[in-house]
């Protein structure tokens, strides 16, 4: 391993992976304290809530109705209309 740089860049992603934690640290800090309300982020929040104002909103309800067509008649009728294929 004379001319290689495998050790070098394993030093160096060890290095990294000893510093991650306070990076993290730092941005969870500076995040709180400033980067949260700092005029980049306070225009992007304003946009995201006037566009969830324009928005339509879903319905309360999950209920689905199928089309009348492809929906059976009634049990105690003498004809049972089948969905397409051979679902039934």
């Amino acid at each position: 391993m004379k001319n290689s740089l495998f050790p070098t860049y394993t030093v160096l992603l060890l290095i990294f992976i000893d510093i991650l934690p306070f990076l993290y640290a730092f941005f969870t800090y500076a995040w709180d304290a400033w980067i949260k309300n700092s005029k980049l982020f306070r225009n992007a929040r304003k946009r995201v809530e006037l566009n969830n104002s324009r928005r339509v909103p879903f319905p309360k309800s999950n209920y689905y109705e199928p089309p009348t067509r492809y929906t059976p008649k009634a049990a105690n009728s003498t004809t049972v209309k089948e969905l397409p294929g051979e679902l039934v």
